[in-house]
C-alpha cells in the first residue's frame, strides 16, 4: 500500500524537464486538473442517471479539458495548459451560473482560480491584485445577472443543496491540497537553501587536504568563546601553534604527495588528541593552532609535551618508505582584556622561540 502511495505521489511531484517550466506550477496544474476531472465525472455520471443531455455534453467537454491540461503538464507544455485551466474554469463557471443560476454554486470555485492563479504566477503585487480585483468584477457581474435574470434550468430544492454539498467538499479540497503542496515545497526548498548555506559555510571553514577547521574557521569559534571587548573569567582558555619541524625537507626528499599524506596523518591524530580538549585547526602550511578550553596553562603544556612525544615516535608510510617527524610548539595563556590576535602573536613568539633553540619542544 505505501510503495502504491509513493509511486501516485511521485507520479504527482514528478518534475519538469524544462528550464522555463516550474515544478511548481506543473504540480498545481496537476492537482487542479485531477480535482476537477474528478468532479466532473462525477457530474457526467449523475447527469447521465437524470437524462439531462446539454448538461451532460457540457459535463464531458470540461472532463476532456483537465484531462488534457493534466497530461499536457507532462508534455512540457505546463504554460500553455495553465493558461488554458484558467481560461476554460472561468468559461465553465459562466455557463454554469447562465443555465443553472447561482443556487447551484459554481461561482465559488472564482476562489479556487484565484488561489490557483496566484500560486503559479510570478506577477508583482500590482497585477495580483489586479487580477483578484478583476475576479471579484466577475463574481459580482455573475450575481448581478442572477437577481435580473432567471437561469435556463431550474434546480429542484433537494438538488441544489446536494451539489452545493458537493461543490464545498470539491473546493475545499482543491484549495487545501494546493496550500499544503505549496507550504510544503516552500519549507522544502527552505532547508534545502539552509542546508546548502550550511554546505557552504562548511567549505569556507574548513581545510580540505586535513579536513580540520581553516584559519576562518578557527577565529570565529575564538571569537564565540572569547569576545572581543567582553569581560570573561569562567573558564581558561589557552592558544598553541604547533609547526611540523624541517617540513620542507619532507617535501624536498619524498614529494609533495607524500608532505600531503604526512599532512593528512597528522590531522588524524591531532583532531584525536583535541577532541575532548578543545579544538584544532590548520593555520596554514605545516602549521596547526590548538584552542584549549577549561583547563589551564599547565595541564595543557602536560598534555602537549605528551603529544610532542607521541608524533617524535611516530611512523608514516607512505610508497614503502618510512616518514618520521617531529613537532614545535608555542603555548600561550590567553588573559581577559587581551585580543585573540594579541594571544595568538604570542603564542607564534614562543613557537619562534622554540625553533631557534633545538626544535622537538614545547615552549610556554
Amino acid at each position: 500500500m505505501m510503495n502504491l502511495i509513493q509511486k501516485i505521489s511521485g507520479f504527482f511531484l514528478k518534475d519538469v524537464e524544462n528550464n522555463n517550466e516550474t515544478k511548481q506550477a506543473a504540480v498545481l496544474v496537476r492537482i487542479l486538473s485531477f480535482v476537477m476531472g474528478i468532479y466532473f465525472l462525477f457530474q457526467v455520471i449523475v447527469f447521465c442517471i437524470t437524462g439531462d443531455l446539454l448538461l451532460d455534453v457540457l459535463s464531458v467537454v470540461c472532463l476532456a479539458g483537465y484531462v488534457h491540461s493534466f497530461i499536457g503538464t507532462y508534455k512540457e507544455r505546463t504554460r500553455e495548459v495553465r493558461y488554458f485551466i484558467i481560461a476554460l474554469t472561468l468559461l465553465w463557471i459562466v455557463i454554469y451560473v447562465y443555465l443553472l443560476g447561482w443556487d447551484f454554486g459554481v461561482q465559488h470555485f472564482l476562489f479556487v482560480l484565484l488561489l490557483f492563479i496566484l500560486l503559479t504566477s510570478y506577477f508583482g503585487t500590482a497585477k495580483k491584485v489586479l487580477v483578484t480585483v478583476g475576479l471579484c468584477v466577475i463574481r459580482l457581474s455573475l450575481y448581478l445577472y442572477t437577481f435580473f435574470y432567471l437561469p435556463v434550468k431550474t434546480i429542484e430544492s433537494g438538488n441544489g443543496i446536494f451539489f452545493q454539498s458537493v461543490n464545498t467538499i470539491v473546493i475545499f479540497t482543491a484549495v487545501a491540497w494546493m496550500i499544503i503542496f505549496v507550504s510544503g515545497h516552500s519549507l522544502m526548498m527552505e532547508k534545502k537553501l539552509i542546508d546548502y548555506n550550511e554546505k557552504i559555510r562548511q567549505l569556507a571553514d574548513i581545510d580540505p587536504l586535513t579536513g580540520l577547521l581553516n584559519r576562518r574557521g578557527i577565529i570565529e569559534k575564538l571569537l564565540q568563546i572569547a569576545p572581543e571587548g567582553k569581560h570573561w573569567d569562567t573558564e581558561y582558555i589557552n592558544i598553541a601553534i604547533v609547526d611540523i619541524d624541517f617540513f620542507k625537507q619532507v617535501n624536498d626528499t619524498y614529494g609533495h604527495e607524500a608532505g600531503d599524506v604526512v599532512l593528512q596523518k597528522l590531522g588524524e591524530i591531532l583532531q584525536d588528541f583535541m577532541s575532548k580538549n578543545g579544538f584544532i585547526a590548520r593555520w596554514g602550511g605545516e602549521e596547526f593552532l590548538f584552542v584549549f578550553h577549561g583547563i589551564n596553562g599547565d595541564d595543557s603544556m602536560h598534555k602537549l609535551e605528551e603529544l610532542r612525544k607521541i608524533i617524535a615516535a611516530m611512523q608514516i608510510e607512505h610508497e614503502n618508505q618510512i616518514i618520521r617527524i617531529t613537532i614545535t610548539i608555542g603555548l600561550q595563556e590567553h588573559m581577559a582584556g587581551d585580543s585573540v590576535e594579541h594571544t595568538i602573536i604570542e603564542a607564534d613568539k614562543k613557537l619562534y622561540i622554540g625553533k631557534q633553540t633545538g626544535r622537538n619542544k614545547v615552549v610556554f
